[in-house]
């Protein structure tokens, strides 16, 4: 007595239902993972687009990982392949993916400045150098210019007359921090 076995191929992967859409930050680790229904995925691949610079994909599990070294606006098309008679040339599905990477907030910091004594024209030097997030140069303006003038040069600050003496410090964007 003879019979036939059918082996059919497996069902073909889904990923079309896996977010859309995946937020970050210049500079912050992010993690994407996408959701599979249907057949089992045996790899991924990026089809078109790139991932934002820093960002990889693990090719056998999908997730999309890493540090974003630059902000914007990157658009890629993710695919999930199966098996087809052992190779992997199978069965694909796609899912069109949006990473938006925003750009990091800068912040400036001072270490505690002493009290000074009011010297007529003297000039005092901002104690301790502020350190900055971004690394971006940094610009000082006096909020109370009738007590104090802002830095001319460096961090030497001058006396105008006796009170309060406050001396902003900011900094200009760039393409990654605000």
């Amino acid at each position: 007595r003879s019979f036939s076995v059918s082996i059919a191929n497996p069902n073909a992967p889904n990923i079309s239902g896996s977010s859309g859409t995946k937020n970050g930050t210049y500079g912050v680790n992010l993690s994407y993972t996408p959701q599979s229904s249907g057949g089992a995925v045996k790899s991924y691949s990026i089809s078109s687009g790139s991932l934002p610079p820093g960002v990889n994909l693990n090719t056998t599990s999908g997730v999309i990982s890493g540090s974003p070294d630059d902000a914007g606006t990157y658009v890629v098309t993710l695919q999930a392949r199966n098996c087809f008679n052992g190779n992997l040339t199978g069965q694909t599905s796609s899912k069109s993916i949006t990473f938006n990477i925003d750009k990091a907030t800068q912040s400036i910091s001072f270490s505690s400045q002493s009290a000074k004594t009011y010297s007529p024209s003297g000039t005092f030097q901002l104690s301790g150098p502020p350190s900055a997030s971004s690394g971006q140069a940094i610009s000082y303006s006096s909020l109370t210019t009738s007590k104090c003038l802002k830095p001319t040069s460096g961090t030497s600050v001058t006396i105008q007359a006796a009170g309060p003496c406050i001396i902003r410090a900011s900094q200009g964007g760039s393409d990654d921090y605000d």
